[in-house]
């Protein structure tokens, strides 16, 4: 019985990872401004911090 229930476990488990493994998203940071920085004015092509909060990130996304 503890060899089925530790079995049906690591099957649960696995379909787990398995359904939320593979999703994931890829932003472009700054979107079409992109992620630069502009010497001569000494300031950023985006307003980063305003980019970031329209999204929630997931671990395994991609930036």
């Amino acid at each position: 019985m503890e060899g089925l229930l530790a079995l049906v476990a690591a099957v649960l488990t696995a379909a787990s990872v398995a359904s939320r493994g593979a999703a994931y998203t890829n932003y472009t940071v700054g979107d079409t401004a992109g992620w630069f920085f502009n010497a001569a004015t000494n300031r950023s092509a985006a307003d980063y911090q305003a980019w970031a909060k329209k999204f929630t990130f997931n671990l395994g996304d991609f930036l």
